[in-house]
């Protein structure tokens, strides 16, 4: 439980703290330290005493165990049961549940495509994810995975499948300049304090303009975490409630002719292969994207703490990039954004 307390301290301590950029880089390395204790901390420091119960320390473990039990009984079983944080009764709006536990359902947005999944899994970190999949394989069960289901056609067809439900991966965490392994971004310019407080340019230029963003994260959410920063997309489609995941892999697009699809933010992404291999993919050409993100002989080769290889393949990435989901579970990506702005609107009328 020393874990459990500790990322408690830790995030008590923070809200103390000034809305920063320093706070939010302390809290994100508490949440990349603690992956499996983050989740119940949270709860802890948030939860209403009194009305909400506690989460002891091994709860986030013993949730993981069982889902995984959870899926090997139905699959092996041939029936669906719903494991994850949420039970069938009280799962997201997207998802219905008969009263019998052995029929899941899931249908998308608008109630045009339903399907009756073998089980439906909510991961909550990086570790459940790889371990639903490579149970998936050894039971020779497909794999489906959905965000919020703003979907209209059967592309997430789940039935008779295990339905990867990503709702809870939904973290977002800025890429600092002296992050190692990063290559391709503007290191900070040094200040001189002789010359008294710096100025809006050295401010300016030590920005941190990339962020690492869970699939799971709807836009709405992700805009927040960015205005919270001072940051913005650049451009984003006239709906906000999809996942980033959905989004990039759809090919989403807003207005404006010098604005590319949301998938030309991308600088990498984190894919789960069906084997559990995990991926991080990157171009390598300057003319793909913005070229590569990371150097390959300082790249830590781990993600979440877990083995990723890097894979830096122009084929690779355009092939990932707007998949619709082909060619495995994308975890993850690291975004390029811009300070934020205002939106001027100019309305006229005409005959």
């Amino acid at each position: 439980m020393g874990a459990q307390q500790s990322v408690e301290r830790q995030l008590r301590h923070a809200r103390s703290q000034p809305y920063n950029d320093n706070t939010l880089k302390q809290l994100d390395k508490v949440f990349c330290q603690n992956p499996d204790s983050a989740h119940d901390g949270v709860w802890n420091v948030v939860r209403v005493p009194g009305i909400e119960r506690r989460r002891g320390g091994r709860d986030s473990r013993r949730r993981y165990n069982q889902a995984r039990q959870s899926v090997h009984l139905a699959l092996a079983a041939s029936h669906g049961h719903l494991v994850g944080s949420s039970d069938a009764k009280n799962g997201p709006k997207n998802h219905s549940a008969n009263d019998s536990d052995d029929s899941p359902t899931w249908v998308n947005c608008v109630g045009e495509q339903e399907n009756t999944p073998r089980v439906i899994v909510k991961p909550e970190s990086l570790q459940q994810l790889v371990a639903i999949l490579v149970d998936a394989l050894h039971l020779k069960q497909r794999v489906r995975a959905v965000g919020s289901g703003h979907s209209f056609s059967d592309i997430t067809n789940c039935t008779d499948a295990v339905l990867v439900d990503m709702s809870l991966l939904k973290r977002m965490s800025m890429v600092d300049n002296g992050e190692d392994g990063i290559v391709a971004i503007t290191k900070p310019l040094p200040v001189d304090h002789s010359l008294g407080p710096p100025t809006a340019e050295v401010v300016t230029n030590r920005s941190r303009k990339l962020a690492r963003v869970q699939a799971g994260i709807k836009i709405h959410e992700l805009n927040d975490e960015l205005d919270n920063r001072g940051l913005a997309l650049p451009n984003m489609g006239a709906y906000d409630g999809q996942t980033i995941a959905g989004v990039m892999s759809t090919g989403t697009h807003g207005s404006g002719i010098a604005f590319g699809p949301m998938a030309s933010l991308v600088r990498a992404i984190v894919l789960v292969a069906g084997d559990g291999t995990v991926y991080q993919i990157e171009p390598v050409s300057p003319n793909v994207g913005k070229g590569p993100l990371s150097d390959p002989a300082a790249f830590p080769r781990t993600v979440d703490g877990l083995p990723v290889v890097l894979r830096q393949n122009d084929d690779w990435f355009r092939t990932v990039l707007v998949s619709m989901g082909c060619v495995g579970v994308i975890y993850s990506y690291v975004i390029e954004v811009t300070e934020a702005f205002n939106v001027h609107e100019l309305r006229s009328a005409t005959r």
